[in-house]
């Protein structure tokens, strides 16, 4: 299992979501993941997860996108076409 951290990013500065809105930092509790899908690139748990966290309802989250890797962390932009807002998600590999 992995920590998730999810960071609210939803400036066109911190990453190009939407350039009208202010930053806004939540923080959030770990989230358990399998690991093995998302170092195959295989975003499809982090999308589902933000959205059960913060989608409401609907589907809103459904786009991924890998910002960057190390050995111990992966940053993962898990994006909304609705809003036009996204999240900065960080997995733990440790």
């Amino acid at each position: 299992m992995v920590k998730v951290v999810l960071l609210v990013c939803v400036t066109v500065a911190v990453i190009s979501c939407s350039s009208t809105r202010e930053t806004v930092i939540q923080s959030f509790s770990p989230i358990a993941i399998d690991t093995s899908k998302v170092v195959q690139k295989d975003y499809s748990e982090l999308i589902r997860e933000v959205n059960s966290a913060y989608g409401g309802a609907k589907e809103e989250f459904d786009t991924a996108t890998l910002l960057s890797e190390s050995s111990n962390y992966i940053y993962v932009r898990v994006g909304s076409s609705l809003r036009g807002s996204c999240y900065k998600v960080t997995v733990d590999l440790r």
